[in-house]
């Protein structure tokens, strides 16, 4: 193999391995819990099921020029699609299955995005720190692609196409701030923006808050303003890349129901409000952000203690810190994240703590690798002169890091100051020789292979020490997956803490090692028992929370679909009187409904149809309820249901397994004319009956009342 080839494998390398490592350990669960392909069971539940399951038949509708991409006739009664993540290039996917088998086919698109999420990081970390040891490199890749972000809200499954993407939006960032080069910054953005509004504007409000803190604190101060300018730029860029869609999303989910909920409040008095909220201690979800991030923190705390060596990186990644954690303790400034409220799933960008946490690490491990090659050269002087700005050591090293201007500080440091997290008995010029000494055989025995070995088994037999505990932990997470966790519950936690200390400790002895490819490979080893374990707890479930949570209406819908006689007019609707498949059946059978579930429906309309008698629930609109009158003004000719219909009303057309489908015998032709009372009507007023009558009367000079 000559040199071009070996470089061009070792560089595909790591990412053939990161695919490799996240399919088995996925594939792994799957298997365990009978998860197709190795079984009937499915990842899906909650919103993945009852929302975003369905909503891909859309896609791959539009994808097969079956549909409009922004528009679907059968749900809602016309519904615009606009505000969903259509763009996402992740959808691609639904290109290559077959229709009926998306739901199955979930377990590999969530793989498709961990492995996706592992490589992006490993290129931004590759990338930013390519001198650290390879292990690390290889182990926050994939802790960060399973994240306690990714486990918990992978249910909500459009979430993690920014997650995946935001890698490489950070370090458009970077190549941003150091080389004035713009163009994968704003790209990212612009796909970030396409795949999910209202994650992406979390995502804008993070980099306000990075980059203003970045330039404050790590751009000398001949470049602040040309740095500021270029991030302006950037993310008006990518911002004005992606308004074709992101204006009308913007505009729709205002007039939506969820919009006016939020509308009404004006984000000044949400501010004034932002820290007298009580202290948030119970929310689980939160704190389960930090699931696996043990090393990580653990290199930030040294960054942190070696504040004197660096310290505008220090002050950097402590802002950092703040900002994104104090969400957590303070429920008041989680939702000035959320823009005013959510309901639900806190902390919906939390995957930025994964990304800064390990960010942090990878810059404590990077600074130590480019001082230990500078060490020999300092050793033969007392003192060092003043401190190198990480820009120059790295040019040295052919390699940048994220803080090239930290060290513009004009500090005089000497070379006893100077520690290493991965070296931490380094000989140090100065000290007495008894004490130099003793350093050097601790350094002598720790690069020792017996000893390297003996500590990494070490390490390794106290992090699986920490399984059975995990495991305990388990059989109550993945009945319900993430659901209602809270510390009110302590056993959860207590076994999450018992288990964080002891993996520290291990830690602590693998940075003692002194062979890299042992550390290398114990760091990995030590990121990926817990981690494959947290993966088991947390995708799939065992019990819904509620029925409505399960997937087997879609198996049933497909089924009536396929058993469905052809529809005579596209304007006909059917209606599924007694809620049995769910909100968004109508995306996959293929028929015109009223129901709906795309948070889109505007707060008028749900106010109407709760007056002429349908069933809504916060952004939902169903088709249950009514009356035959509304029934036949909406086009309501069939009725599919569980349960038997009177005749009188219905015809039964076919059975379809456990469903029945009845034609309305009393219907109405497609037009009909109404006098101007119809436009008098208040639909704010919680009056069904009322709605009713004077619909009857704008259509038939009729006084009395049905």
């Amino acid at each position: 193999m000559n040199i071009n080839k070996k470089k061009a494998v070792c560089k595909i390398a790591p990412y053939i391995l990161l695919f490799l490592t996240t399919t088995a350990i996925l594939f792994t669960v799957y298997a365990i819990k009978g998860i197709f392909p190795f079984g009937d069971n499915t990842i899906t539940y909650a919103d993945f099921a009852q929302s975003y399951v369905p909503q891909f038949y859309h896609y791959w509708d539009v994808l097969h020029g079956l549909k409009d991409p922004f528009f679907d006739r059968y749900s809602g009664m016309g519904i615009s699609m606009v505000s969903t993540d259509m763009l996402s290039p992740f959808n691609i996917f639904l290109l290559f299955i077959p229709r009926e088998a998306i739901l199955d086919s979930m377990s590999y698109f969530l793989a498709l995005k961990v492995i996706v999420a592992a490589m992006t990081m490993y290129l931004f970390i590759n990338r930013v720190f390519g001198k650290i040891n390879m292990g690390y490199k290889l182990g926050f890749a994939m802790l960060y692609s399973m994240s306690g972000y990714v486990l918990q809200y992978y249910s909500n499954i459009k979430w993690l196409d920014i997650v995946a993407v935001f890698p490489l939006l950070m370090l458009g960032f970077y190549y941003l701030m150091k080389k004035q080069k713009i163009l994968l910054f704003s790209l990212s953005l612009a796909v970030i923006m396409l795949e999910n509004f209202y994650v992406s504007v979390q995502v804008i409000i993070f980099l306000l808050f990075t980059g203003g803190l970045y330039i404050l604190v790590m751009v000398s101060k001949k470049n602040k303003k040309y740095a500021a300018f270029s991030l302006a730029i950037g993310t008006a860029a990518g911002i004005g890349l992606s308004m074709f869609k992101t204006l009308p999303t913007f505009l729709t989910l205002m007039s939506s129901s969820r919009g006016e909920g939020n509308a009404s409040k004006g984000y000044l008095s949400i501010i004034n409000v932002a820290f007298k909220e009580k202290l948030s201690t119970n929310d689980m979800n939160k704190w389960f952000m930090f699931m696996g991030l043990e090393l990580a923190v653990l290199l930030c705390v040294v960054l942190i203690a070696r504040f004197i060596k660096h310290k505008r990186a220090t002050a950097f990644f402590v802002g950092e810190m703040l900002i994104l954690c104090i969400p957590i303790f303070f429920e008041g400034v989680n939702k000035l994240w959320h823009t005013g409220s959510y309901v639900g799933f806190p902390m919906r960008s939390a995957f930025t703590i994964s990304f800064l946490f390990i960010t942090g690490a990878c810059y404590c491990i990077n600074f130590e690798c480019n001082y230990k090659k500078r060490l020999p050269v300092q050793t033969e002087q007392a003192t060092v002169p003043k401190a190198e700005t990480l820009s120059e050591a790295d040019t040295a090293a052919e390699t940048e890091t994220l803080t090239e201007a930290e060290t513009a500080e004009e500090t005089e440091v000497t070379a006893e100051t100077i520690t290493d997290a991965q070296s931490l008995s380094e000989a140090v010029p100065g000290k007495p020789k008894k004490t130099a000494k003793l350093k050097g055989f601790v350094n002598k025995l720790r690069n020792n292979l017996a000893v390297s070995i003996i500590l990494g088994v070490v390490a390794l037999v106290g992090v699986c020490c920490t399984i059975p505990w995990l495991l305990e932990a388990s059989k109550l997470i993945r009945r319900y997956g993430s659901y209602f966790l809270n510390t009110k519950n302590f056993i959860i936690p207590k076994l999450y803490i018992m288990s964080a200390v002891v993996i520290i400790a291990a830690f602590v002895v693998i940075l003692f090692i002194g062979k890299a490819k042992i550390k290398g490979v114990c760091v990995v080893l030590a990121i990926l028992i817990p981690l494959s374990i947290n993966a088991y707890s947390f995708i799939g479930v065992e019990k819904y929370i509620y029925p409505e949570q399960s997937s087997q209406f879609i198996k049933d819908a497909e089924d009536i679909s396929s058993a469905l006689p052809k529809s005579e007019s596209v304007l006909d609707r059917v209606k599924n009187s007694d809620n049995s498949l769910n909100t968004n059946y109508p995306f996959i059978i293929q028929r015109g409904a009223l129901s709906n579930w795309t948070h889109t429906v505007s707060g008028e309309v749900i106010s109407a149809m709760k007056n002429m008698g349908y069933s809504t629930s916060y952004t939902r609109l169903l088709d249950t309820g009514g009356t035959l009158l509304t029934d036949a003004l909406l086009g309501v000719k069939n009725i599919i249901t569980k349960e038997k219909l009177e005749q009188p009303l219905y015809t039964l057309v076919q059975n379809m397994g456990e469903y029945n489908y009845y034609s309305c015998k009393y219907t109405l032709p497609t037009g009909i004319v109404a006098n101007k009372s119809i436009s008098e009507i208040d639909t704010a007023t919680d009056q069904i009956a009322a709605t009713n009558n004077l619909l009857y009367h704008s259509l038939r000079d009729d006084k009395e009342n049905i």
